[in-house]
């Protein structure tokens, strides 16, 4: 996954901001899969 890649460069110099993108990754999915856009199921950030 491209945004695991960007996630891991940058967890060194941010590493609590980057702490919290999957969190806001997971805000974002599940707001789509409510509005369908998304099918529902398991997300992928847990």
């Amino acid at each position: 996954m491209v945004v695991v890649k960007v996630i891991k460069v940058e967890w060194k110099s941010a590493p609590q901001t980057m702490d919290r993108v999957p969190q806001r990754i997971g805000e974002v999915l599940r707001f789509a899969g409510v509005r369908g856009f998304r099918k529902p199921g398991p997300l992928p950030t847990r």
